[in-house]
């Protein structure tokens, strides 16, 4: 059975690479380790869970990877898909 992604996976998609381009890198850390079970992967990238997806930080390139898993209701993986990375938004010099 082929997968395909579901209106709920691409609007989760959205809101995600929305809220990390109007974060900061600390920002979204923070609210990774709170919210989305923000979790080390290595020195340079944390991953975390958001919704159906799990995305990965990355800390060295000030972005949101490309790259995510897909799960289901009962927490099944699904799928994996590539989109393009979003850069977090830049710190304002104060």
């Amino acid at each position: 059975m082929e997968y395909r992604l579901t209106q709920k996976n691409i609007a989760d998609l959205a809101e995600l690479q929305k809220i990390v381009s109007e974060s900061t890198y600390e920002e979204f850390k923070e609210l990774a380790e709170k919210e989305y079970d923000g979790r080390e992967a290595n020195d340079n990238l944390i991953d975390f869970d958001y919704e159906c997806l799990t995305g990965t930080i990355d800390k060295e390139n000030n972005c949101l990877c490309g790259t995510f898993d897909v799960w289901d209701d009962e927490g099944q993986w699904l799928e994996t898909i590539r989109v393009e990375e979003v850069k977090f938004k830049e710190v304002e010099n104060e």
